[in-house]
């Protein structure tokens, strides 16, 4: 699963001034927001992303902000999100009941599957649903299941 972070954890970052990381992600979470609003996408920047927005915006050399950011621990990877959209749930294992979000081929559209895990990997959930009256098993991102 994909790191994500809340937005709040940036707030006591500097580099030019306290709370200046904090300050743009913000904004870059309005803005993602914004554009995406009537759409089913939904953008964010990570960690990395945020650090090459301010070198480039503030005019500070990357490698300084990744310095300041790398001090804090804070993983280059992560997502960076609301703090009210990171939940912190323990991660899916076997057995666990879950809906998955079948996106429709061809289509924005999505529709849920109640399924159960079956396994996990690095990168994907194994489950078995019921898609229509058939079993089915699919190896799906963790970004499509939803607990149940």
């Amino acid at each position: 699963m994909t790191d994500k972070i809340g937005v709040s954890l940036l707030k006591n970052i500097g580099v030019l001034y306290e709370g200046d990381i904090y300050d743009l992600a913000l904004l870059l979470l309005k803005v993602n927001d914004a554009k995406d609003r009537g759409t089913n996408s939904k953008s964010r920047h990570t960690i990395n992303g945020v650090a090459k927005s301010y070198s480039m915006l503030a005019n500070v050399d990357l490698k300084r902000v990744m310095a300041v950011i790398t001090r804090h621990g804070l993983p280059l990877g992560a997502v960076v999100e609301h703090d009210e959209d990171v939940v912190s749930h323990p991660p899916l294992k076997p057995g666990d009941k879950v809906i998955w979000w079948k996106r429709i081929p061809g289509g924005d559209y999505v529709y849920p599957v109640a399924a159960v895990v079956i396994a996990t990997t690095a990168k994907r959930i194994k489950i078995e649903g019921d898609d229509d009256g058939q079993t089915v098993v699919r190896y799906v991102p963790p970004e499509s299941l939803q607990r149940r």
